[in-house]
């Protein structure tokens, strides 16, 4: 508010009555030199330390396999051996043999073998649901490995040894599989201290748009995952107006649907003066897509699950959401699973 040509007697930050150029130096760039001093450091914090977010909108993990896991970090090799036995369920029914991890991430014993690239591009089997949920971690870890993590993950401290994922659970993940799998046993290099702890940054509060704008820059969030997205940041913004939901923890019981959960933001409106708020959010441009995402956050349970699972398109979806009855729905949805599988 001082002009620094001025003579109107206006007092300054030195307290003369023109504005020196020290005084022009802070006002400039004073909020800039305390902002760079505030930004994040990164630092390594142990994978077994950290906490996924169950109500995270990108389900890295099919729901058929997180649900027979504690959710503590120190039991992820049962979450690992139930989504594999599920990848070996998908292979048996279609006469291929078991999967096999060395084929995708132990690059070194695939070139001492002679095994180019090409014969495993030219194999006829095409990846069910299960595999290809897998795969995109193990091709995490496979870039990890190779190339070293670009973009660190984003945690909130709970308490003095524990953090909760913010952003890159697919990143801990693949951290997670380079862990278990490169031990020093059966002839594999022992690599745990590169994987033991990732580089992260720690916030003090967890916020749901931060969250938010890494999945709309990322192109791989489903039409299910889209309307999780919607409902996680319409309740941020009607918080504000003292509107309270049930929490996910009190809700949802391990192994039920979570749809439930997030449905309650079905009888709301966008706050007023919201929505371009909400869009930025979701990486849209238009409005519609709210009342798309509110019709799919009120399928049935069965469809939200298998629609979730296997990737279906939101207007697959919502030609769903239009049948008669929700006893049609399942069923449709379920001849679309036989049918991906």
């Amino acid at each position: 508010d001082v002009d620094p040509f001025g003579r109107d007697n206006s007092p300054t930050p030195s307290g003369g009555n023109s504005l020196s150029l020290t005084d022009a130096d802070a006002a400039l760039f004073g909020e800039l030199s305390r902002r760079e001093g505030a930004r994040p450091t990164i630092r390594p914090i142990s994978i077994f330390q950290i906490y996924p977010d169950f109500k995270q909108p990108r389900r890295a993990v099919p729901a058929q396999v997180r649900e027979h896991w504690s959710g503590e970090p120190k039991d992820i090799a049962d979450l690992f051996n139930v989504w594999v036995n599920a990848i070996d369920d998908e292979r048996h029914k279609a006469g291929e043999p078991d999967f096999n991890l060395d084929h995708f991430l132990w690059s070194e014993k695939i070139e001492s073998r002679g095994v180019s690239e090409d014969d495993y591009e030219s194999e006829r089997y095409q990846p069910g649901p299960m595999e290809n949920a897998f795969l995109k971690v193990v091709e995490l870890a496979v870039s990890i490995r190779r190339d070293g993590l670009a973009n660190p993950v984003t945690v909130q401290r709970l308490d003095r040894n524990s953090y909760r994922m913010e952003t890159g659970e697919r990143r801990w993940l693949a951290f997670h599989i380079l862990y278990g799998y490169f031990n020093g046993e059966d002839g594999k290099p022992m690599e745990r201290d590169n994987w033991q702890n990732i580089p992260a940054i720690v916030v003090d509060t967890f916020n749901v748009w931060r969250q938010a704008s890494e999945n709309a820059a990322r192109a791989d969030l489903n039409a299910v995952g889209r309307a999780r997205q919607f409902a996680i940041l319409m309740m941020d913004l009607l918080s504000a107006q003292d509107i309270r939901f049930d929490d996910y923890d009190a809700l949802i019981k391990r192994g039920q649907s979570e749809r439930a959960y997030y449905a309650q933001v079905i009888p709301y409106r966008v706050p007023s003066g919201k929505g371009e708020m909400l869009s930025n959010g979701l990486g849209i441009s238009h409005r519609a897509a709210f009342t798309r995402c509110r019709t799919i956050l009120g399928l049935p349970d069965e469809v939200w699950m298998i629609g979730d699972t296997i990737d279906l398109s939101e207007d697959e979806l919502l030609r769903l959401a239009r049948l008669p009855s929700d006893e049609q729905a399942i069923l449709e949805a379920k001849k679309l699973a036989e049918i991906v599988a």
